[in-house]
């Protein structure tokens, strides 16, 4: 009777609502509740993991005083733990007399799964104290993966030790894998290993555990052994296991072996897996092979935020700002929110694509959504700056409230990046001042700063910095010490610091050759490269086109073509930049023919080929078919460097074609490149050489920095139309603008002084040069003025300052004394005139017929 009516009452909670079922409950008098009521309640609370039902119960059964019953409380603990009401599942944990195992067990699971670890393993250790208590499957697991998380060997050995009595990783499967899985997550591997091999049964999830470790620990040779092994088995992958041997292949750079396993997975059916798909992604985007990781990623199924930020990282990652871009726009039009990394890779991408507007735009989201943290800042900062909007850039860094190495780092980046090196300079200094220590990549960074604005000083004492540190054997440091001294001038230094470097890759080879060559130090150069050659350092392409300049520049075709054969040999040819290196090298030998038959070969005539062929023409007299080749070139639709117009207008000027001239002009100004000082000083040029000096002035004019080049090409084309005034004027106007006069700028006056017979006026100048401006006369100085002082009549003084020269007098002072004496009709000066030029050249023709011209006057 009493089973019948147990059953009878179970069928009545069963069909009745939660509610209704509460109610019942609620009205019912105690003794007249019997506990079967509450037991069939809280089953049915823990089958549906009913949260709210299972808090009133809790507080109907403590008013009632049934939370300290032994069988109820215990199905009470277990229902609490459920439904992740920890402290109150402990409150009725301490109120139970005795709990039962179960709920011992219970209780510890709880506390690992909402992340109270110390709670959960102080139960442990009450449960090893008591003899009677066993932990169960369960809570095992739950205490062996979270000795894993926490790489807690210690404690898993210990759990361990105490189920290995009781043969529990035996029976129980889960067990088994939670402790290979523990062992692996820790990084003893060979303990997880041999775990594995006497596991009665290897299942995916062990052989995935292992797998795992390996590849955590990278090990990836033996992560992949395993997962062949596991096959032989007969125990087929999931999702996680293809996942683990995908990232070994990723890591090992093994694309064949990851192409293998992907056919595998498509024959799995498991391809548009989400977390495979994103390893896909991922393994694919490390390989470049971009067009392959969008595929796999359009075939996947359920994407999430990590799937998406995949596929923009991997566009982020390869320079492709845009399409990343375009890939976040289109993951919140799917609605799926971006996180933090989602956010990190899109700053990237304005970053590559010089997208401020869009990074601002990203920048106000992440505020919006208050997730501003370290990494968030860092990208931000990264971004502002390579955009070139440097006071955003530091204005952020500055309402950081901890400004750490990375942040200084990104900001000192992004003003050498941008031209501010000075700027660059000060804020490394102030990251010192704050305490920040520099690491290797701020050094870099500053050390190229140094190159930029040739602070060699500067230079210098970072370099004592780095050696302090012990860490110019460094070969990433010591590569840009080469290069920063290189830049500097320094090639002594640069070498020494060449030298420190413990393990020389090609790179550092490469900067201390690249410098010899920048600074013509042709020969020593190629010494480098064949001395590296001979310490078996392979060559690459940047090296072959430092030999080839370096080759070019001393007009060595001999050894040019034999440093063209070895690249034949390592099959360089086709490398733009080698291709153009070549173009040069012949061009500058004079091989034109070569030069061009080079160039019609390359399967890529970028600028830089084009340039080197244009130069070549104009070099050697060409003009006409180097004006030809730049027509040619316009055609192409290639964007035109500045480089490209100074060849044009030297072959304008060379040949005297003014209509020529113009029309590279007006092609300059369609390029937006007339404010550019060097092609705005050549334009100017090429107007003073074809006479047309009001032109030269009008493009003077419109330069944004008129440099000691500007006002000298103004002053040069005025001094050859022999206007005296406008010379003296603008010399003025140089002085004022802060530009200070060099040789050329008084060459141009003392001749123009010469050609006036302006004497006085030259003398002025002549004592200026040193007096005012520190700069020693040069031999053309004193031809200026002998000859003024020898037409003006004042021959004997002219002598004199001759005989005290700093230097030793040549034929061309003697031409203009005699020249002197002949309008003066000194035959004596003229003769010892005419006796020094013999001193110099007895078979001076011209010194022979000045005498003769004398005698000849006379008579």
């Amino acid at each position: 009777m009493m089973a019948q009516t147990q059953s009878l009452t179970s069928v009545w909670w069963s069909m009745h609502s939660m509610e209704d079922a509460f109610a019942s409950l609620k009205v019912r008098i105690l003794p007249s509740i019997v506990i079967d009521d509450f037991a069939h309640m809280l089953q049915r609370c823990r089958k549906e993991r009913n949260s709210v039902f299972a808090a009133r119960l809790h507080v109907h059964m403590t008013e009632n005083g049934l939370d300290t019953c032994l069988s109820l409380g215990n199905d009470l603990l277990s229902l609490l733990v459920d439904v992740g009401y920890v402290n109150s599942a402990r409150n009725v944990f301490e109120k139970l007399s005795r709990p039962h195992q179960s709920s011992w067990n219970s209780l510890l699971v709880g506390y690992i799964k909402h992340g109270d670890v110390a709670q959960a393993f102080l139960l442990y250790e009450k449960m090893r104290l008591d003899s009677t208590l066993r932990l169960n499957g369960p809570a095992t697991v739950a205490l062996l993966r979270s000795c894993g998380n926490h790489k807690d060997l210690e404690r898993g050995k210990q759990v361990h030790l105490d189920i290995a009595d009781k043969d529990l990783f035996k029976k129980d499967l889960y067990v088994g894998s939670a402790l290979v899985d523990m062992y692996s997550k820790c990084g003893s591997l060979f303990e997880a290993h041999q775990l594995l091999d006497v596991l009665p049964v290897r299942d995916t999830v062990s052989w995935t555990a292992l797998i795992s470790g390996y590849v955590e620990q990278g090990f990836n040779i033996d992560a992949l052994n395993c997962f062949e092994q596991m096959q032989c088995e007969g125990v087929l992958p999931d999702a996680v296991t293809y996942a683990c041997s995908l990232k070994a292949c990723t890591s090992m750079m093994d694309i064949e072996r990851g192409e293998s396993i992907h056919v595998e997975i498509s024959r799995n059916g498991l391809e548009k897996n989400y977390l495979v798909g994103n390893t896909l992604v991922c393994m694919y985007s490390k390989f470049g092979f971009l067009v392959k990781a969008q595929e796999v990623f359009d075939n996947i199924t359920s994407r999430t935020a990590v799937s998406w930020t995949a596929l923009i990282s991997a566009y982020a990652d390869h320079g492709y700002g845009k399409e990343a871009l375009i890939c976040i726009r289109k993951m919140q039009e799917d609605g799926i929110c971006p996180d933090i990394i989602t956010y990190v890779c899109g700053l990237k991408a304005c970053g590559i694509k010089g997208a401020s507007i869009e990074g601002q735009e990203i920048h106000t989201e992440i505020v919006k959504r208050g997730l501003e943290n370290v990494l968030i800042s860092t990208t931000l900062v990264d971004m502002y700056a390579k955009n070139g909007f440097l006071e955003e850039a530091r204005d952020h860094l500055m309402h950081l409230a901890v400004r750490d190495v990375v942040l200084w780092t990104a900001l000192i980046d992004g003003y050498v990046e941008n031209g501010f090196s000075e700027a660059a300079l000060e804020c490394f200094e102030q990251m010192q001042e704050e305490g920040i220590s520099p690491d290797s990549v701020t050094f870099a960074c500053s050390l190229k700063a140094c190159g930029c604005v040739g602070a060699a000083h500067k230079g210098r004492e970072i370099h004592e910095e780095i050696n302090a540190r012990d860490l110019a054997k460094d070969y990433f440091i010591g590569n840009c010490l080469i290069d920063m001294y290189c830049k500097c001038g320094l090639l002594l230094k640069a070498r020494e610091a060449f030298q420190e470097i413990l393990s020389k890759d090609v790179v550092s080879w490469t900067a201390l050759m690249n410098g010899f060559v920048e600074h013509g130090s042709f020969q020593e150069a190629l010494d480098l490269f064949e001395e590296m050659c001979n310490e078996g350092i392979s060559s690459d392409a940047v090296s072959f086109v430092c030999s080839l300049k370096a080759c070019g520049g001393m007009k060595d075709i001999c050894k040019g073509e034999e440093i063209y054969t070895e690249l034949l040999l390592k099959g360089l040819e086709r490398d733009l930049s080698v291709g153009s290196s070549l173009v040069d090298m012949y061009s500058k030998c004079g091989l034109l023919v070569e030069a061009q038959e080079i160039f019609n070969k390359l399967a890529d005539q970028n600028i830089v080929a084009w340039n080197a062929l244009i130069g070549g023409y104009v070099e050697h007299g060409f003009s006409e078919v180097a004006l030809e080749c730049f027509h040619a070139l316009l055609c192409e639709k290639i964007p035109l460097h500045a480089v490209t117009f100074l060849c044009a207008l030297k072959a304008c000027g060379n040949s005297g074609t003014l209509e020529a001239g113009q029309d590279v002009h007006s092609k300059i100004v369609e390029h937006g490149l007339e404010s550019d000082s060097v092609v705005g000083n050549s334009l100017a040029d090429l107007y003073v050489k074809c006479g047309l000096v009001i032109e030269a002035q009008m493009v003077f004019a419109t330069l944004p920095v008129q440099d000691e080049v500007s006002w000298n090409t103004l002053i040069s084309g005025y001094s050859q139309l022999g206007d005296s005034q406008a010379v003296f004027s603008l010399c003025d106007k140089m002085v004022e603008s802060d530009t200070k006069p060099n040789l050329i700028t008084f060459l141009s006056v003392l001749n123009v002084c010469s050609n006036a017979g302006l004497l006085e006026e030259a003398c002025a100048y002549f004592q200026s040069m040193k007096n005012m401006f520190g700069i020693n006369p040069s031999p053309e100085h004193h031809n200026c003025i002998v000859d003024l002082l020898g037409r003006s009549g004042l021959v004997e003084i002219a002598v004199a300052l001759i005989g005290n020269l700093p230097f030793h007098p040549g034929l061309v002072l003697w031409h203009s004394i005699l020249g002197a004496c002949r309008k003066s009709g000194d035959v004596d000066l003229g003769k010892e005139a005419f006796e020094s030029a013999m001193h110099l050249d007895e078979n001076d023709v011209s010194s022979y017929i000045a005498l003769s011209n004398i005698y000849v006057d006379v008579d």
